[in-house]
């Protein structure tokens, strides 16, 4: 009930309004009146639908109670309608109360209008509050039975074996129109025969159902039979127990599981027999490699035999053992000297080459002071760079910086920078740089004056047989294997070594190498 009465006052009679007003000012409502002395009147006050009391004066001139009462309960039928009239008018008190009045007031006996008032709107409060909870009922059930018949998962609700209700999904799914065409209405109708005979816990879950959920072989109507997922639950109704079960037909899953399963066996066959190929392959690539060593190795040796005995007999004829010789004739020897030592040079780099990429190349870890190599390498490229009027700057760290690493691997690296750089600078200068830019890593930078690199040189500077150009187009003696060699050994020694190059401004080669796992000798290595 509202603070405010909202009452709608209709007639006109034996009492006064003012009478009226003040019997229902003393049960303690604050009262909002208007008026009605005709049914259209009455008509029109009852549309707005804020009203919460009607009290209907009865008078046979103007507007009678129980043609009041008609419209309250057409218009209004939740407002309580209490109807005050003469003393005489028993008649009207009994056709009243038959035709939905609240309470009947004698005029003479006023008093009583506030607290049946008080009690009508009471009485009419709790009868709304049961009214909308019987609607709030009403409107869900409603909205669950929605749910239940358009639910695209099979609901049915069972007792032991027999179903009491079925949603069309339900019925659909094993092929029936109805719950009646079901057998018996029997869930072993819905069961393949051959699933019900195989004593399996699911085929007792599904005639006498425990909680749960599980495949099953389902039976249509048809005969055939399909896959199914069956879900169980017990509940509580109302007029006992039951169990709720949800199907789902998931015969397009299966076949979707089936198709995955035999691509998995197809793709674990086809990787199986790559794998079985890969592994033959890289076998015969093995054999293969190491085929190459060994025919490298022969030949290198076979070469070296007489390649040694030419170098050898050449350096004696220009030591002139063997008797003076005129300039031409040195001249000759001079260039078959250089020319052996040349190729004995291309065959250690080949055989280099071949024994880096078959993974046979042995590492010998020692710990040394990388800037006493590098002091040596430099003072050791000097004379060479004297000769072409170009100068070797070192700077070095100091402390002496301390390293893991193979020894000679590292000075063969070096040696091989240092001396491209000291074969395209002319009268120019070499720096020689040492870095330390934290504690794992140590950097050797060899920067030049030289011509430098064309880029398009630049980006194959490192591939095997690679070599770069003069500036008139010639190409500088060796195989071209050196930086390729170099390179493979810096990734062998866990760092790298890269270029830059501008032309006709110089190179930079830079060497980043590990430090390395270093022990503390006190000072002595």
């Amino acid at each position: 009930m509202s603070e405010q009465v909202e009452v709608l006052l209709v007639g006109d009679g034996p009492v006064s309004t003012a009478a009226i007003e003040r019997e229902l000012a003393g049960s303690g409502l604050e009262l909002v009146i208007s008026r009605a002395l005709s049914e259209p009147e009455m008509l029109a006050a009852c549309g707005t639908g804020r009203l919460d009391l009607i009290i209907a004066i009865d008078n046979d001139e103007t507007f009678d109670a129980v043609a009041a009462l008609s419209v309250a309960r057409e218009m209004a039928p939740l407002v309580p309608v209490i109807v005050i009239a003469n003393a005489s008018g028993e008649e009207v008190a009994v056709e009243a109360l038959k035709a939905g009045a609240t309470d009947y007031i004698i005029a003479d006996r006023l008093t009583r209008l506030g607290p049946a008032a008080v009690r009508a709107l009471h009485d009419a409060e709790a009868h709304g509050v049961v009214a909308r909870a019987d609607e709030a009922v009403r409107e869900s059930e409603a909205r669950f039975r929605g749910i239940f018949e358009n639910a695209p998962t099979g609901i049915g609700i069972r007792r032991g074996r027999h179903l009491i209700y079925a949603n069309p999904s339900y019925l659909a799914i094993h092929g029936y129109e109805r719950l009646e065409d079901i057998p018996d209405q029997s869930v072993l109708s819905l069961i393949a025969p051959a699933t019900l005979e195989s004593g399996t816990a699911t085929a007792r879950a599904r005639i006498e159902p425990t909680e749960g959920t599980f495949e099953d072989v389902g039976l249509r109507a048809d005969g055939t039979t399909f896959p199914l997922e069956v879900q169980l639950s017990n509940v509580s109704l109302a007029d006992g127990r039951a169990t709720v079960t949800f199907l789902s037909d998931i015969t397009e899953r299966k076949n979707a599981q089936e198709e995955l399963d035999r691509y998995s066996r197809d793709l674990e066959r086809m990787v199986r027999a790559r794998t079985d190929q890969l592994l033959e392959a890289n076998e015969a690539l093995q054999r293969a490699t190491e085929t190459r060593i060994r025919f490298l190795s022969s030949m290198g040796h076979e070469l070296r035999v007489p390649l040694n005995s030419v170098i050898g007999f050449a350096g004696v004829l220009l030591q002139g053992l063997s008797g003076p010789l005129t300039d031409d004739q040195r001249k000759q020897i001079g260039m078959i000297y250089e020319s052996g030592r040349q190729l004995i040079g291309t065959i250690d780099d080949v055989l280099d080459v071949a024994r880096i990429e078959a993974g046979k190349e042995e590492l010998h870890w020692e710990q040394f002071e990388i800037d006493t190599v590098l002091a040596g390498l430099a003072d050791s490229a000097r004379g060479d760079a004297a000769a072409k009027d170009t100068k070797i700057v070192t700077q070095i760290t100091s402390p002496p910086v301390v390293i893991v690493s193979d020894r000679r691997k590292v000075a063969q690296i070096l040696t091989h920078v240092l001396e491209n750089a000291v074969k395209f600078t002319d009268a120019g200068r070499i720096d020689v740089v040492l870095e330390r830019p934290d504690e794992h890593a140590v950097i050797v930078r060899v920067r030049d004056t030289g011509m430098g690199i064309a880029p398009e040189d630049l980006a194959d500077v490192f591939e095997e047989f690679q070599q770069g150009r003069y500036p008139d187009g010639r190409r500088p003696e060796g195989s071209g294997l050196g930086l390729a060699i170099c390179h493979k050994l810096a990734g062998l020694l866990g760092g790298s070594l890269t270029a830059t190059s501008e032309p006709g401004k110089g190179s930079e080669f830079v060497l980043t190498l590990p430090v390395g796992p270093v022990v503390d000798l006190g000072g002595e290595l």
